[in-house]
Protein backbone atom coordinates (compact mmCIF):
# COMPACT_ATOMS: atom_id res chain seq x y z
CA UNK A 1 0.00 0.00 0.00
CA UNK A 2 1.31 3.42 -0.92
CA UNK A 3 0.61 6.55 1.07
CA UNK A 4 -1.74 7.94 -1.58
CA UNK A 5 -3.77 4.70 -1.53
CA UNK A 6 -4.12 4.82 2.25
CA UNK A 7 -5.19 8.47 2.15
CA UNK A 8 -7.79 7.70 -0.51
CA UNK A 9 -9.32 4.93 1.60
CA UNK A 10 -9.37 7.16 4.67
CA UNK A 11 -10.64 10.28 2.90
CA UNK A 12 -13.56 8.29 1.52
CA UNK A 13 -14.63 7.69 5.13
CA UNK A 14 -13.94 11.24 6.34
CA UNK A 15 -10.83 10.14 8.22
CA UNK A 16 -8.50 12.87 7.01
CA UNK A 17 -5.33 11.89 8.90
CA UNK A 18 -3.24 8.90 7.80
CA UNK A 19 0.36 8.13 8.77
CA UNK A 20 2.62 5.17 8.03
CA UNK A 21 5.77 4.23 9.94
CA UNK A 22 8.19 1.40 9.30
CA UNK A 23 8.85 -0.64 12.42
CA UNK A 24 12.61 -0.46 12.20
CA UNK A 25 12.44 3.35 12.13
CA UNK A 26 10.74 3.46 15.54
CA UNK A 27 13.09 3.74 18.57
CA UNK A 28 13.41 0.57 20.65
CA UNK A 29 12.06 2.30 23.76
CA UNK A 30 8.80 3.17 22.00
CA UNK A 31 8.57 -0.31 20.44
CA UNK A 32 8.98 -1.91 23.87
CA UNK A 33 6.39 0.40 25.44
CA UNK A 34 3.94 -0.48 22.66
CA UNK A 35 4.69 -4.18 23.12
CA UNK A 36 3.97 -4.01 26.86
CA UNK A 37 0.71 -2.18 26.35
CA UNK A 38 -0.76 -4.55 23.80
CA UNK A 39 0.44 -7.68 25.57
CA UNK A 40 2.85 -8.93 22.93
CA UNK A 41 6.37 -10.01 23.76
CA UNK A 42 9.00 -7.91 22.03
CA UNK A 43 9.96 -10.84 19.82
CA UNK A 44 6.38 -11.31 18.63
CA UNK A 45 6.01 -7.60 18.04
CA UNK A 46 8.98 -7.69 15.68
CA UNK A 47 6.84 -9.79 13.32
CA UNK A 48 5.00 -6.57 12.51
CA UNK A 49 6.79 -4.41 10.00
CA UNK A 50 4.63 -1.28 9.86
CA UNK A 51 2.35 0.82 12.01
CA UNK A 52 -0.62 2.67 10.53
CA UNK A 53 -2.13 5.64 12.37
CA UNK A 54 -5.52 6.92 11.22
CA UNK A 55 -7.40 9.87 12.64
CA UNK A 56 -9.72 12.77 12.06
CA UNK A 57 -9.22 16.51 12.27
CA UNK A 58 -11.85 19.22 12.39
CA UNK A 59 -15.56 18.51 12.02
CA UNK A 60 -15.95 16.42 8.85
CA UNK A 61 -15.91 12.97 10.51
CA UNK A 62 -18.33 14.09 13.21
CA UNK A 63 -20.69 15.78 10.76
CA UNK A 64 -20.78 12.68 8.55
CA UNK A 65 -21.64 10.29 11.38
CA UNK A 66 -23.31 12.44 14.03
CA UNK A 67 -26.76 10.97 13.41
CA UNK A 68 -25.39 7.48 13.88
CA UNK A 69 -23.36 8.56 16.92
CA UNK A 70 -26.36 10.07 18.67
CA UNK A 71 -28.69 7.31 17.53
CA UNK A 72 -26.58 4.54 19.06
CA UNK A 73 -25.30 6.43 22.11
CA UNK A 74 -27.86 4.69 24.34
CA UNK A 75 -26.91 1.19 23.21
CA UNK A 76 -23.14 1.56 22.69
CA UNK A 77 -20.42 2.61 25.12
CA UNK A 78 -18.62 4.44 22.32
CA UNK A 79 -20.32 4.76 18.91
CA UNK A 80 -17.22 6.38 17.37
CA UNK A 81 -15.16 3.30 18.25
CA UNK A 82 -17.85 1.15 16.65
CA UNK A 83 -17.66 3.16 13.42
CA UNK A 84 -13.86 2.90 13.37
CA UNK A 85 -13.87 -0.85 14.00
CA UNK A 86 -16.35 -1.25 11.14
CA UNK A 87 -14.04 0.83 8.92
CA UNK A 88 -11.14 -1.50 9.79
CA UNK A 89 -13.18 -4.63 9.11
CA UNK A 90 -14.31 -3.29 5.75
CA UNK A 91 -10.87 -2.19 4.57
CA UNK A 92 -8.06 -3.93 6.49
CA UNK A 93 -9.45 -7.11 8.02
CA UNK A 94 -7.06 -9.78 6.76
CA UNK A 95 -4.05 -11.76 7.94
CA UNK A 96 -1.72 -8.84 7.20
CA UNK A 97 -3.31 -6.36 9.61
CA UNK A 98 -4.10 -6.32 13.33
CA UNK A 99 -6.24 -3.61 14.93
CA UNK A 100 -4.86 -2.66 18.36
CA UNK A 101 -6.81 0.58 18.88
CA UNK A 102 -9.62 1.40 19.58
CA UNK A 103 -9.40 -0.80 22.64
CA UNK A 104 -10.46 0.26 26.14
CA UNK A 105 -7.33 -1.38 27.59
CA UNK A 106 -4.97 0.43 25.22
CA UNK A 107 -3.18 3.26 27.05
CA UNK A 108 -0.09 3.63 24.88
CA UNK A 109 0.86 7.21 23.97
CA UNK A 110 -0.03 7.30 20.27
CA UNK A 111 1.48 10.78 19.97
CA UNK A 112 4.92 9.32 20.69
CA UNK A 113 4.62 7.67 17.27
CA UNK A 114 3.17 10.59 15.33
CA UNK A 115 5.78 12.88 16.87
CA UNK A 116 8.48 10.89 15.11
CA UNK A 117 7.13 12.44 11.90
CA UNK A 118 6.70 15.91 13.48
CA UNK A 119 2.97 15.59 12.80
CA UNK A 120 2.26 17.60 15.94
CA UNK A 121 4.01 19.19 18.90
CA UNK A 122 3.19 19.62 22.62
CA UNK A 123 1.08 22.55 23.81
CA UNK A 124 0.42 24.08 27.26
CA UNK A 125 -3.00 22.35 27.24
CA UNK A 126 -1.62 18.84 27.66
CA UNK A 127 -2.76 18.24 24.07
CA UNK A 128 -0.67 18.23 20.93
CA UNK A 129 -1.13 20.91 18.30
CA UNK A 130 -0.99 20.31 14.54
CA UNK A 131 -0.23 22.75 11.72
CA UNK A 132 -3.49 21.99 9.89
CA UNK A 133 -6.00 21.38 12.68
CA UNK A 134 -4.56 23.05 15.77
CA UNK A 135 -5.62 20.99 18.81
CA UNK A 136 -8.76 19.82 17.01
CA UNK A 137 -7.71 16.34 15.96
CA UNK A 138 -7.49 12.82 17.34
CA UNK A 139 -6.17 9.45 16.27
CA UNK A 140 -9.00 6.94 15.91
CA UNK A 141 -7.20 3.73 14.83
CA UNK A 142 -3.78 2.12 15.32
CA UNK A 143 -3.09 -0.84 13.04
CA UNK A 144 -0.08 -3.16 13.00
CA UNK A 145 0.87 -4.76 9.69
CA UNK A 146 3.30 -7.50 8.73
CA UNK A 147 3.80 -5.70 5.41
CA UNK A 148 6.57 -3.10 5.27
CA UNK A 149 4.87 -0.07 3.80
CA UNK A 150 6.57 3.12 2.73
CA UNK A 151 6.78 5.56 5.64
CA UNK A 152 5.11 8.94 5.58
CA UNK A 153 7.40 11.89 4.95
CA UNK A 154 8.87 13.46 8.06
CA UNK A 155 7.85 17.11 8.34
CA UNK A 156 9.90 20.01 9.68
CA UNK A 157 9.29 20.68 13.37
CA UNK A 158 6.47 23.17 13.88
CA UNK A 159 5.06 24.73 17.04
CA UNK A 160 2.77 27.79 16.90
CA UNK A 161 2.93 27.95 20.71
CA UNK A 162 6.56 29.11 20.58
CA UNK A 163 5.60 32.26 18.69
CA UNK A 164 2.21 32.87 20.33
CA UNK A 165 2.49 36.17 22.19
CA UNK A 166 -0.75 36.39 24.18
CA UNK A 167 -1.08 32.69 25.05
CA UNK A 168 -4.79 32.99 26.00
CA UNK A 169 -4.93 29.28 26.87
CA UNK A 170 -2.99 29.97 30.07
CA UNK A 171 -5.42 32.48 31.55
CA UNK A 172 -8.55 30.73 30.28
CA UNK A 173 -8.10 27.58 32.38
CA UNK A 174 -10.16 27.90 35.60
CA UNK A 175 -8.13 25.08 37.19
CA UNK A 176 -4.77 26.70 36.46
CA UNK A 177 -3.66 23.43 34.86
CA UNK A 178 -2.16 24.86 31.67
CA UNK A 179 1.53 25.64 31.76
CA UNK A 180 4.48 26.41 29.51
CA UNK A 181 6.50 23.83 31.44
CA UNK A 182 4.22 20.88 32.12
CA UNK A 183 0.45 20.46 32.04
CA UNK A 184 -0.91 19.76 35.53
CA UNK A 185 -3.16 16.76 34.97
CA UNK A 186 -4.07 16.46 38.66
CA UNK A 187 -5.31 20.06 38.82
CA UNK A 188 -7.36 19.46 35.69
CA UNK A 189 -8.82 16.20 37.02
CA UNK A 190 -9.60 17.62 40.45
CA UNK A 191 -11.39 20.62 38.99
CA UNK A 192 -13.38 18.54 36.51
CA UNK A 193 -14.47 16.27 39.36
CA UNK A 194 -16.13 19.10 41.26
CA UNK A 195 -19.95 19.00 41.32
CA UNK A 196 -21.42 20.98 38.44
CA UNK A 197 -17.99 21.78 37.02
CA UNK A 198 -18.35 23.33 33.56
CA UNK A 199 -15.12 21.56 32.59
CA UNK A 200 -16.84 18.20 32.51
CA UNK A 201 -18.24 19.02 29.08
CA UNK A 202 -16.09 21.95 28.00
CA UNK A 203 -12.46 23.08 27.79
CA UNK A 204 -12.09 26.84 28.05
CA UNK A 205 -8.38 26.76 27.25
CA UNK A 206 -8.88 24.73 24.11
CA UNK A 207 -11.54 27.16 22.93
CA UNK A 208 -9.27 30.11 23.74
CA UNK A 209 -6.47 28.93 21.45
CA UNK A 210 -6.70 31.03 18.25
CA UNK A 211 -4.60 28.72 16.08
CA UNK A 212 -6.68 26.99 13.36
CA UNK A 213 -9.84 27.91 15.28
CA UNK A 214 -11.83 27.52 12.05
CA UNK A 215 -11.37 23.76 12.51
CA UNK A 216 -12.64 23.73 16.09
CA UNK A 217 -15.22 21.17 17.17
CA UNK A 218 -18.86 22.14 17.46
CA UNK A 219 -20.26 22.39 20.98
CA UNK A 220 -21.98 19.00 20.64
CA UNK A 221 -18.81 17.39 19.32
CA UNK A 222 -16.63 18.84 22.07
CA UNK A 223 -19.16 17.93 24.74
CA UNK A 224 -19.29 14.32 23.50
CA UNK A 225 -15.52 13.88 23.63
CA UNK A 226 -15.14 15.74 26.93
CA UNK A 227 -17.71 13.51 28.61
CA UNK A 228 -15.99 10.38 27.30
CA UNK A 229 -12.63 11.60 28.58
CA UNK A 230 -14.27 12.50 31.91
CA UNK A 231 -15.72 9.00 32.29
CA UNK A 232 -12.32 7.49 31.39
CA UNK A 233 -10.67 9.73 33.98
CA UNK A 234 -13.10 8.49 36.64
CA UNK A 235 -12.55 4.84 35.62
CA UNK A 236 -8.78 5.20 35.79
CA UNK A 237 -9.15 6.91 39.16
CA UNK A 238 -11.00 3.89 40.49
Amino acid sequence: MKMKDLKTICDNHHLNIALLLKKHEIPDQINQSLARDIGYSTSNLLDFKSVILIGSGGRSFWEKFQDEIHGSSKTSADPIDDICIRFFNDNFSNENHTLIYPNKNFHFDILSLSSLLNFSSPSPLGLHINRDFGTWFAFRLVILSNVEYESSDKLDFFSPCLTCIDKPCLSACPAGATSLEKFNLKSCSDYRSKPDSACQRHCFSRRACPFQSQNSYSEKQLSYHMMHSYKLMLDLGD
